[in-house]
């Protein structure tokens, strides 16, 4: 402060004999520098230290608030009279978290659903267009297996918007099959799908380098030419999953109207024509089910949802995945 005085009286002094203030050395720092640059880095390491205290204590009040709440997405239903139980199955057949239910929770549903002591009958509600063949035939299994354990407990069936393919293959465990005069039915088949590029990249001048350990390991390998041999062998497999398909239509559906080359050729159908056809057995929905066919109104639903640290887990996973992603494609573009 004695100097920032002196200093100010000086030029003062100066300017009164109209001569210029001395200018300060460029190359040597003025001890107002000095102290403004100090300053300024203790305020910014405050800042620093309190921002990371700020964030430290965010995360345990989230903690805190969410341990009571990280089994929510078990399925602990307290219901002390009888009713139907009900499980949804939406989107892909799968055991992944982001495509809707998953292999997973349905399994951990129907558990909790045929265990429960006031349950008098469950409702399973499909609205899936299929997917992976294997999971579907897990469920399967477990609704026949829950079925022989619990006799007196039986499953229904709805299929709301579409039940097809291996959404339709786990509807062939229920003891009958409803859906809506619009809903969407079949699908009874095996596709696989990929693209041939080779041509592309003639025209492109791109050359294809693929290594293997294997003759066909990469027979499915878009960028390169067809393996015929492969190919072959591939269709083979398709065709014997598809007749385990059908060999499962066939021993649940007894009452089917139309020969293999058409019922079983992948084609969907409207909910009225797949009565017809024999792949349901009537019309209904969630609610009209538990009330005109298992006799309960009184729905309570078990669908296992993803815990609250689950949800938090795949949002910030996903959340760091998309931030990667833009961080190296803006690292790509600039360089």
């Amino acid at each position: 402060m004695i100097f920032f005085g002196w200093h100010k009286n000086l030029l003062q002094y100066s300017v009164m004999q109209n001569e210029q203030p001395p200018s300060p050395n460029k190359s040597e720092p003025t001890l107002e520098k000095v102290l403004l640059t100090l300053y300024r880095e203790q305020r910014r390491d405050r800042y620093w230290r309190w921002g990371w205290r700020g964030i430290f204590l965010f995360l345990i009040v989230v903690f805190i608030g969410v341990l009571p709440w990280q089994h929510m997405g078990d399925v602990r239903v307290t219901s002390s009279e009888p009713h139907t139980a009900l499980i949804r199955l939406n989107g892909i057949v799968t055991d992944q978290y982001d495509t809707g239910s998953t292999m997973s929770t349905v399994l951990e549903s129907l558990q909790e659903a045929f265990e429960h002591q006031q349950t008098r009958g469950v409702i399973l509600a499909i609205n899936s267009p299929g997917g992976s063949p294997t999971y579907a035939r897990r469920i399967y299994n477990k609704i026949l297996w829950l079925r022989s354990e619990h006799a007196d407990i039986p499953i229904y069936v709805v299929i709301e918007d579409i039940g097809a393919s291996a959404a339709y293959y786990i509807s062939l465990a229920g003891d009958a099959i409803y859906a809506d005069g619009s809903s969407l039915v079949g699908s009874i088949g095996v596709r696989s799908g990929s693209f041939g590029l080779v041509d592309m990249m003639k025209k492109l001048g791109i050359e294809r380098r693929l290594y293997v350990a294997g003759e066909h390991k990469g027979f499915l390998d878009p960028f390169s030419p067809e393996d015929k041999a492969a190919i072959g062998v591939w269709r083979q497999t398709l065709e014997s999953i598809h007749r385990q398909f059908i060999d499962i239509v066939k021993e649940r559906r007894t009452e089917l109207s139309q020969d293999d080359q058409y019922l079983f050729s992948g084609l969907v159908w409207d909910g009225k024509e797949s009565l017809r056809l024999g792949l349901i057995d009537g019309f209904g929905e969630v609610d009209s089910i538990a009330r005109d066919v298992v006799g309960i109104e009184n729905i309570v639903d078990f669908t296992a949802q993803r815990s609250l640290l689950d949800e938090i887990g795949f949002s910030l996973g996903a959340g760091i995945a998309a931030t990667m992603h833009r961080w190296l494609y803006e690292s790509i573009a600039v360089h």
